[in-house]
């Protein structure tokens, strides 16, 4: 507006000087007259230093501050670069949207040496997977009315952050292609209507499209639209990736009459979309509500849809599934990489757990309550290529959405103007000179098309790999390069949860303290319980760290550490001893034994290392991870055939805790230090000492 306003006082000055003085003098007089006029207004402001100090040439600043973005996308950022999508991933979708040429020349631009690359592995024996295998049966065995869902949707994007023409290109494009659109929390538009695609209705906290006059839930509203065949899915939004816990609003001024009947609210007011919804307040309540929502809409599926924040209240939801026996048919995790149309810099960047961790935690906690089986997940949040599916799929998703990547397709520049309503190319943006510049026919078969190679990518990918179909996928298939160089399988980064495990008890950090906080009757977590008194003392502060000679200290140190272990696995280790000649037992065992302390199994605390614990620990000099069991059967112990406690690093580690460290020294003055990073335990396979 700056740069507009002086450039009509230009014209205005110009326009004068001409008609008074003459081409040639006017022209020069003008632009004196408008440089003077230009810098007394700059003189006499008191809003900006910059101009009130350096009148006229301190409009430079804002003019370059103005076109910063486009110069530096445009000139210097290379394909790597650019956030939140590179050059290279814009590139690709443009490319399989508009169905140009899509290979790259000369091999990879990419680091493989470098932190964080992944990649998985190719084989000899190639498959060949039928396009149909490409999609994923949604719903629950209560639901009556299960979709058919490619493994690559239109994630949730509203009605009024998107132009009225985007919508229509992005559900034709999933009507052309056969896949889902997500409506986003503003409700069902007819622009979600008229093209004829599917539909996932999603349902924020301010219930748009069935809610009563006071902003409450109302059944018969939702059950209306609810009833239409291009409706396939009900979504209940919980939380958002890019502003997780946070409410919106939308001002009066804002409200077109058009978008007030869309959301069933009245003119005039501004329009609150609470933090929390008003319709349950529990766990159990939630899922009540979500059986209510397949009910009234006729058995179609239902989920929500989340943002992971406390693992303790997925949990909580988790045994209530489990309790009412009310699981949803889906759940949707949105990562904290999700993308908005606006949202505050705190909470875009602070708030929230990234997508990849909170899928690795929403598969664990399903599985470790046996109800992996009955729930669909999607994954959300920066999906753009076939190999992120593959990856997404392979961390526990059985779907994929992307908005971001959809917005690109329909001709997004990233020129992130989406928070202005000046988006220059009319997806996000409500102007109509702007919106009529999105050509529909157009844009619909560029959705369609990117979506089609993107999934054609993910099938090249995993006939590559010799598997039957994306449900072959598991985290052993991802490889990744940590910042020491160390090569690690996602299967050693998140080591896997035996079906049901929770339901025995048996879980490991950090679910076993979610699992002792969360109820099914509330969100909020319990107190941590206290250990009961036959439980150990607490880990010596000075045992954090010792320095121990590795040939004669680590028996000091050890008499000084708790030893634990409960009375059945006491006695079976004792029995194991004495089936052993004594000459095939390691020297050292015997005398743990004998100083262990015998507590119930509730008084083993999940993160100390046991006489029976499996322990993953951290070289702190090379990075190198480690994982061993403290005490091994003759026919599975490595060493030698003998029935042993690991000496000296295994007898040093006993007692300690997650998190602390133990150093000891070496020959010729070096010095080694170790830290315990992950304790496994589990009482009822003392028999084989395994997890």
């Amino acid at each position: 507006m700056r740069v507009i306003a002086v450039l009509l006082l230009t014209a205005v000055i110009l326009s004068i000087s001409f008609a008074l003085f003459g081409p040639t003098a006017g022209v020069a007089g003008g632009l004196l007259g408008a440089a003077a006029a230009i810098g007394l207004v700059d003189l006499l402001q008191a809003r900006h230093s910059i101009r009130r100090n350096f009148p006229v040439v301190g409009h430079l600043r804002y003019l370059l501050e103005s076109i910063r973005p486009e110069l530096h996308q445009y000139f210097i950022e290379s394909d790597q670069d650019g956030t939140p999508f590179s050059r290279e991933l814009r590139s690709v979708v443009y490319q399989r949207a508009k169905r140009q040429l899509d290979t790259v020349p000369f091999g990879t631009r990419h680091d493989t040496y470098g932190a964080g690359h992944e990649w998985v592995s190719h084989t000899l024996r190639p498959t060949t997977i039928d396009p149909a295998r490409m999609r994923r049966v949604i719903g629950g065995r209560r639901c009556t009315q299960p979709y058919d869902a490619s493994i690559f949707n239109v994630s949730a994007m509203s009605y009024g952050a998107l132009s009225k023409n985007a919508i229509l290109a992005l559900n034709g494009g999933a009507a052309l292609g056969d896949f889902a659109q997500n409506t986003g929390e503003g409700g069902v538009s007819p622009y979600h209507l008229a093209p004829g695609g599917s539909l996932i209705w999603q349902i924020g906290t301010g219930y748009f499209g069935c809610r009563t006059p006071d902003g409450r839930f109302d059944v018969e509203r939702f059950a209306a639209m609810a009833s239409r065949p291009q409706i396939k899915m009900i979504e209940v939004k919980l939380s958002q990736g890019a502003k997780p816990g946070l409410g919106g609003i939308l001002p009066a001024a804002k409200l077109t009459p058009e978008i007030a009947e869309i959301r069933g609210v009245p003119l005039g007011q501004d329009v609150h979309s609470p933090p929390a919804h008003t319709a349950f307040s529990t766990p159990t309540e939630l899922l009540r509500f979500l059986d209510l929502l397949r009910e009234r809409s006729g058995g179609k599926p239902v989920g929500f849809k989340l943002c992971l924040g406390s693992l303790s209240e997925f949990v909580a939801i988790c045994k209530a599934m489990v309790e009412t026996g009310l699981p949803p048919d889906f759940i949707n995790v949105d990562g904290a990489e999700g993308g908005t149309g606006a949202a505050p810099l705190e909470f875009t960047n602070h708030v929230g757990t990234p997508l990849e961790d909170a899928l690795v935690h929403v598969h664990h906690c399903l599985v470790g309550f046996g109800l992996r089986e009955q729930v669909t997940v999607m994954a959300t949040g920066r999906n753009v290529t076939g190999f992120d599916l593959v990856k997404r799929i392979a961390l526990g998703a059985d779907t994929c959405g992307s908005a971001r990547a959809m917005m690109l397709a329909l001709g997004c520049i990233q020129a992130l103007q989406c928070n202005t309503n000046t988006c220059p190319t009319g997806v996000a943006t409500q102007n109509p000179w702007l919106v009529r510049g999105l050509d529909v026919p157009d844009k619909t078969a560029r959705v369609a098309s990117y979506h089609q190679q993107t999934v054609q990518a993910a099938r090249a990918i995993l006939e590559a790999m010799g598997l039957p179909g994306p449900e072959a996928l598991r985290p052993a298939h991802i490889h990744r390069r940590l910042a020491n160089g160390e090569v690690r399988r996602c299967d050693q980064l998140y080591p896997s949860v035996a079906p049901g495990a929770f339901l025995r008890g048996h879980a490991p950090e950090p679910y076993a303290s979610a699992l002792a906080s969360a109820s099914a009757d509330s969100f909020a977590p319990a107190s941590p319980r206290a250990l009961p008194a036959t439980g150990p003392e607490p880990i010596p502060m000075d045992l954090r760290r010792k320095e121990i000679n590795v040939m004669t200290d680590w028996k000091r140190l050890q008499s000084d550490t708790p030893i634990l272990v409960t009375e059945q696995d006491h006695a079976r280790l004792t029995a194991l001893l004495r089936s052993v000649p004594a000459e095939e037992v390691d020297a050292g065992l015997d005398d743990e034994l004998e100083r262990a302390t015998i507590v119930a199994p509730e008084g083993i605390p999940p993160d100390v290392v046991t006489m029976n614990s499996e322990v993953e620990y951290i070289d702190e000099d090379t990075g190198r991870v480690s994982r061993f069991r403290l005490v091994y059967p003759r026919d599975a112990n490595p060493s030698e055939g003998r029935l042993s406690v690991f000496a000296p690093i295994g007898s040093a580690l006993l007692g300690l805790s997650v998190g602390q460290s133990i150093a000891w020294g070496l020959p010729h003055g070096r010095t080694r230090r170790v830290r315990v990073v992950r304790v496994g335990y589990q009482p009822e396979a003392a028999g084989h000492w395994d997890l």
